[in-house]
C-alpha cells in the first residue's frame, strides 16, 4: 500500500527538471489553402496583414490568432481578379426575355434566354439603379433593400454606400472614355446648347450638351459637362465652355444655342475667337450664335399679356376661390356632378409670370364653365367672396360672366398656338430645325390676322406681340439664317417654299432681304463643304463634288476648221448638240437638288428627313455633309435646361452635401445610360476584318453581323 502513496513516488532531481523527457512529436495543423492566394505582411508585428495576390486587397490576418473565413469569402465572392473564381458560368437559368411594351411597361416576350449569376454585373446594375432612379447612396444599406436582395438574389453581396460612390465615379470615367474616343475617332462636328443654374447650395453650375447626327443618321444628345463655375459672367461662361471642349477633344463646333442674356453674347464671341484660332469654324463662324426660339416666344407672349384682360382676372379669382380650401373644392365638385360630368374636377391656379400656366388654367377652367355658373346659385359664400374687398381695399374682379368665358376661350385658342410651338421647339431627340420656319410662319400669320380683327382686346394684344416678334424675327440681323437653310434642305419644301411664305408674310423689301441672305448663305455653306469634301476624298473629281465642269477646248478636239471635210462638219454639229444636252450635268449638286421635283416626299405622311438624306448620300455627297450638321442644330436650350430639373432632384435638401464632381457624374451618367448607344461603325469593323484577311474566323464574324442586322431590321419592320 505504501508503494502506491504519493510520498513513495520518486521526486526528480533539479538536473532532470532542466531537461524534460522526450515525448512523441504532436502532429502539426494543416495550413489553409487560402494562403496559396494571400501573402502575409508582418512588417508591423502589432498589425499583421494578409494581402490578396490578385487585387492587393488587405485584411487583418497573418498569424494564428486570426481566422481565414474572411479571406476565403473574399476569394469566393469578392475578388474581381481571381482567375479561379466560378460565377455560375456553366449553370444557367432559362427565362422569358422581358421586352418593353407601351408606356414603358415590361411584358414577357416569346424568346427564351439563358442567364447566370455574376457578382460584377449585379454591382454595375445596382449602381445604374442608383443613378437612373436618383436614389441616395444609403439606399443600399436600408432594411427593405437588404430584405429584397436576400430573397430575390441571395448570392449578391450588397455593397456599402462608400463602394457605391466609388463605383459611380468608375462608371462615369469608363462611359466618358467611350464617348470621348467616339468623338476623336469620327472627328464629329457638334452643335451645342448651354445654360447656367444656381443650386440649393448657392453653387453656380453650367451645363453643356452636344447634339449631333451620327454616321447612321440617328439624332444623338449627350450631356458633356455639368460643372461648377464661379459666376454667370460672359467671360467665365466662355472660358468654361473652352475648357470643356478641350477636355473632350472637340474642336469642330457648328452652332451654339443660348438664351437672350447679354452675357451669352460675350461667351459666344470668346468661343468664336478660339474656333478661329483652331481653324475649325464653318464660314468663319458666321452661323455660330443661335438664339433660343422658346425664350423668344416667351418674350413675345409676355409682352402681349402684360396687361391682362379683366376676363382672365375674373376666371383666375374664381379658380383661387375654389382652391382655397377642401370644403370649397368639395362644393365645386358637387356643381360639376350636377352638370352631368361624373369625373373628378381638377382646376389649377396659374403663376402670374408664366404664360403657359395661364394657358393651363384657362384650358381647365373653360371645361368646367357651367359648374362655375351653378356655383353662383348653390354656394352663397362664392358670391360673397367677390363682394368683399382685398387687402388693398380694392374690389375683387368677378365672378366671370358669359362674355368673360367667351373672351377666355379666344385667349386660350391663341395661347395654344404658342404652347404647341414651344413643345415642338423643345424636342431634342428628333430634328426640329426644319420645323422652325413652319411654326414661325403660322404664328406671324395668326398675329397679323388678329391685328385686323374686330375685338379690341385681341387687337391690342396682337399689336404688342407683333412689335416684339418683328424685333427678333422681322430681319436677319438677330436671326440665324441656318433656320431657313434647314427648310431648304428639307426635300419636301426647298427654296421655293421659303420664297412663297416670305412674300406672303412680309412686305417686298423685307422678303427680298431675307431671300437674298438665304441664297448667299446657301452658296457660302456649299462652297465650304465642297472644299471639305475634296480634302476628305482627294481621289474624287471636281465634277463629282459639285464644282462646274470646264468647257473643253474645241481646237484640241477637232481638226482644223478650214478643212471642208464632211466628217469635221458632222463633228461640229455633234459637239453643239452634246453641249446643249449636257447642260444639266454641268450644274453643281446644289442646283440639281433645288431643281429636282419632290412631289412624292410631300405626299408621304411618314416622311423621315434623316432617312431620306441617308439614302441620298451617294447622290448628293456634299449636301449630305451639310445637312448632317445643319439638321443637328437645336432651336431652343430646353435640352440643357431639362438637366437642371435632374440637378434639383439630385441636390435636394437631403443630399445638399454632394460635391460638384459627384453631381456631374450622376447627371452625365444618367443621360448617357438612358440615351441609345451609338450605332456600330461598319466601316471601322470592315477595316478590322480586312486585317485578318484569309482567316476563316473573320469571314464567319462578318456573316454573323450581317445576319444580325438583317434580323434587327425584320423585327423593326414587324
Amino acid at each position: 500500500m505504501e508503494a502506491n502513496t504519493p510520498s513513495s513516488v520518486p521526486v526528480p532531481s533539479s538536473s532532470n527538471l532542466s531537461k524534460p523527457p522526450l515525448t512523441s512529436k504532436k502532429k502539426s495543423r494543416k495550413t489553409s489553402d487560402v494562403w496559396d492566394h494571400f501573402t502575409r505582411n508582418l512588417d508591423n508585428p502589432n498589425d499583421p496583414r494578409a494581402i490578396c495576390n490578385y487585387c492587393d486587397k488587405s485584411y487583418v490576418g497573418g498569424n494564428r490568432s486570426s481566422g481565414t473565413s474572411t479571406l476565403r469569402g473574399h476569394m469566393v465572392n469578392q475578388c474581381p481578379n481571381n482567375p479561379f473564381r466560378i460565377e455560375d458560368k456553366k449553370q444557367k437559368t432559362l427565362i422569358f426575355q422581358k421586352m418593353m411594351g407601351g408606356k414603358n411597361k415590361s411584358v414577357e416576350g416569346a424568346n427564351l434566354k439563358a442567364v447566370g449569376f455574376s457578382q460584377s454585373d449585379c454591382r454595375i446594375a445596382c449602381v445604374k439603379m442608383i443613378i437612373l432612379d436618383e436614389l441616395s447612396f444609403r439606399f443600399v444599406e436600408q432594411e427593405g433593400f437588404k430584405l429584397f436582395c436576400s430573397i430575390a438574389c441571395p448570392k449578391f453581396d450588397i455593397p456599402s454606400r462608400i463602394i457605391v460612390s466609388r463605383d459611380i465615379k468608375k462608371l462615369y470615367c469608363d462611359e466618358k472614355k467611350k464617348l470621348k474616343d467616339y468623338f476623336i475617332k469620327h472627328s464629329q462636328r457638334v452643335s451645342l446648347t448651354t445654360d447656367t443654374w444656381t443650386s440649393i447650395q448657392n453653387v453656380c453650375y453650367m451645363v453643356l450638351t452636344a447634339h449631333f447626327i451620327d454616321h447612321e443618321w440617328k439624332m444623338q444628345k449627350r450631356i458633356l459637362n455639368f460643372c461648377q463655375i464661379s459666376n454667370h459672367k460672359g467671360d467665365t461662361i466662355g472660358k468654361a465652355i473652352e475648357t470643356c471642349l478641350r477636355g473632350w477633344g472637340i474642336e469642330k463646333v457648328f452652332a451654339i444655342t443660348v438664351d437672350n442674356a447679354s452675357s451669352n453674347n460675350v461667351a459666344i464671341a470668346h468661343i468664336k475667337k478660339r474656333l478661329q484660332i483652331w481653324k475649325t469654324t464653318v464660314c468663319d463662324g458666321d452661323f455660330l450664335h443661335m438664339r433660343c426660339s422658346a425664350h423668344i416666344l416667351n418674350l413675345v407672349v409676355g409682352d402681349g399679356l402684360k396687361e391682362l384682360n379683366d376676363s382672365i382676372v375674373a376666371v383666375r379669382n374664381a379658380v383661387r376661390y375654389v382652391r382655397a380650401s377642401p370644403e370649397r373644392l368639395g362644393r365645386f365638385q358637387r356643381s360639376v356632378n350636377n352638370t352631368c360630368k361624373l369625373e373628378k374636377a381638377s382646376v389649377c391656379l396659374d403663376v402670374a409670370t408664366r404664360w403657359n400656366s395661364t394657358y393651363f388654367m384657362l384650358d381647365r377652367a373653360i371645361k368646367y364653365s357651367d359648374a362655375f355658373k351653378l356655383l353662383e346659385e348653390d354656394d352663397e359664400f362664392y358670391m360673397q367672396y367677390f363682394i368683399e374687398k382685398d387687402r388693398n381695399g380694392r374690389s375683387i374682379t368677378g365672378p366671370p360672366t358669359s362674355n368673360d368665358w367667351e373672351n377666355c376661350a379666344i385667349f386660350c385658342r391663341f395661347l395654344k398656338l404658342f404652347y404647341e410651338a414651344t413643345l415642338k421647339f423643345s424636342a431634342s431627340l428628333f430634328v426640329t430645325a426644319n420645323s422652325y420656319f413652319h411654326e414661325i410662319c403660322t404664328i406671324r400669320g395668326r398675329i397679323m390676322k388678329l391685328c385686323d380683327s374686330d375685338p379690341l382686346i385681341m387687337k391690342d394684344m396682337a399689336s404688342k406681340m407683333k412689335i416684339k416678334f418683328d424685333k427678333y424675327w422681322g430681319c436677319t440681323e438677330k436671326q440665324n439664317v441656318l433656320l431657313y437653310v434647314a427648310v431648304v434642305l428639307d426635300p419636301r419644301y426647298k427654296m421655293r417654299f421659303v420664297i412663297l411664305c416670305l412674300k406672303k408674310l412680309y412686305d417686298s423689301r423685307q422678303a427680298d432681304t431675307i431671300i437674298a441672305s438665304v441664297n448667299n448663305s446657301m452658296s457660302k455653306l456649299f462652297s465650304h463643304y465642297s472644299n471639305e469634301f475634296k480634302l476628305k476624298n482627294p481621289q474624287v473629281s471636281s465634277t463629282q463634288c459639285g464644282s462646274s465642269i470646264p468647257t473643253p477646248d474645241k481646237s484640241s478636239m477637232l481638226v482644223d476648221s478650214d478643212d471642208e471635210d464632211s466628217f469635221n462638219m458632222f463633228a461640229n454639229d455633234l459637239e453643239k448638240e452634246c453641249e446643249e444636252d449636257d447642260a444639266f450635268n454641268k450644274k453643281n449638286e446644289l442646283e440639281k437638288y433645288l431643281e429636282e421635283r419632290s412631289d412624292g416626299e410631300r405626299k408621304n405622311k411618314d416622311f423621315d428627313i434623316l432617312v431620306w438624306w441617308k439614302m441620298s448620300t451617294s447622290k448628293y455627297p456634299v449636301l449630305a455633309m451639310m445637312a448632317r450638321d445643319v439638321l443637328a442644330i437645336q432651336v431652343s436650350t430646353v435640352a440643357s435646361e431639362s438637366s437642371f430639373s435632374t440637378g434639383g432632384r439630385v441636390l435636394d435638401s437631403f443630399r445638399s452635401s454632394l460635391d460638384p464632381t459627384m453631381v456631374e457624374a450622376l447627371i452625365c451618367c444618367q443621360n448617357w445610360i438612358r440615351s441609345s448607344s451609338l450605332t456600330l461603325d461598319m466601316g471601322s469593323l470592315m477595316e478590322d476584318i480586312e486585317a485578318y484577311e484569309g482567316d476563316d474566323l473573320a469571314i464567319h464574324l462578318l456573316i454573323f453581323i450581317i445576319s444580325l442586322e438583317t434580323t434587327f431590321d425584320i423585327f423593326a419592320k414587324s
